[in-house]
């Protein structure tokens, strides 16, 4: 159901849907409706990956230019930047202390140790 985005697709989806009928209740002009949106992208990512950095990258290169008109100023597309930053860092913190900080993917560290100096046999422990 998350097409490109896998199991985390969706929320991708719920971020961009619900920055949309926020700037639509609020009745903001259409170019800044398009940086929520892309705002709300990140915010997704950064919560489905725990990546916000990822999300940052994601939201800027892949969201923003596919939204943006040609009618949107220069000014409020550059202002995508910050806002793209702070979604994806608050919902990046958010999601630690309400999920719990650590790592996504565990490594056993047992088996690791046990390969010994042949770093290539470590590739299955990846997977």
């Amino acid at each position: 159901s998350g097409v490109s985005l896998g199991p985390e697709g969706p929320a991708v989806e719920l971020g961009a849907g619900m920055s949309r009928i926020i700037s639509e209740k609020l009745e903001m002009p259409r170019d800044v409706s398009h940086v929520m949106i892309s705002a709300g992208c990140a915010a997704g990512v950064a919560a489905g990956f725990n990546a916000p950095l990822s999300a940052i990258v994601f939201a800027l290169e892949i969201v923003q230019p596919s939204v943006v008109d040609d009618k949107d100023s220069p000014k409020t597309i550059r202002a995508a930047a910050p806002s793209v930053f702070v979604a994806a860092s608050v919902s990046a913190i958010i999601c630690d202390l309400l999920l719990g900080g650590g790592e996504t993917f565990e490594v056993q560290k047992e088996l690791i140790r046990m390969l010994g100096e042949n770093r290539i046999l470590e590739l299955p422990v990846f997977f």
